[in-house]
């Protein structure tokens, strides 16, 4: 991820988060966040959790933005759809905390 080095916001899912960190996957996601926010000096890193939400994590705390669960046939684009809503919401001056309900549901749609 060290293209990324200086970026405001990261978002990879579960799967790229625990690839980029390089350490061994058994350990906390928290461990792995704190790893990849040191590394690339970005602000926030928000880790998509497939049918279980969302985790936003700084250099200070972990927020989980649980979803609710629903059968899901296919997940392509929800991704996207998270850094799509999250990028107008934060143009529109919403707060991460306010911006990652709105993604949350947005991907949920996707």
């Amino acid at each position: 991820f060290s293209k990324y080095r200086g970026c405001t916001l990261i978002t990879p899912n579960h799967k790229e988060a625990l690839g980029a960190s390089k350490l061994p996957e058994h350990l906390p996601l928290e461990q792995h966040a704190e790893k990849i926010l040191l590394e690339t000096g970005a602000d926030y890193l928000v880790v998509t959790l497939s049918d279980s939400g969302i985790a936003l994590f700084d250099k200070n705390r972990r927020c989980d933005f649980p979803t609710k669960r629903r059968e899901v046939i296919d997940v392509t684009g929800a991704g996207d759809t998270v850094l799509a809503t999250l990028v107008m919401a934060i143009a529109n001056q919403f707060s991460l905390d306010e911006a990652l309900p709105l993604a949350n549901l947005a991907a949920g749609i996707a």
